[in-house]
């Protein structure tokens, strides 16, 4: 009985406090895409990949 109450505490404290930063990811995801896609335009390509993966990584760890 223990362990349920204790899986079901857990999973809503997940829940509650999981999506609390979604709105800032969204926001930097955005911003490192854009700034990807300034450098792009500038041709400064690997400026630019390294920029979408640092997006991609914050994308994976949210």
């Amino acid at each position: 009985m223990k362990l349920i109450i204790f899986f079901i505490l857990t999973f809503f404290v997940q829940i509650i406090f999981g999506q609390s930063n979604d709105a800032d990811t969204k926001q930097k995801i955005d911003s490192l895409v854009q700034l990807s896609r300034t450098l792009t335009g500038q041709s400064q390509f690997e400026a630019a990949l390294e920029t979408i993966s640092k997006a991609e990584t914050e994308a994976r760890k949210n």
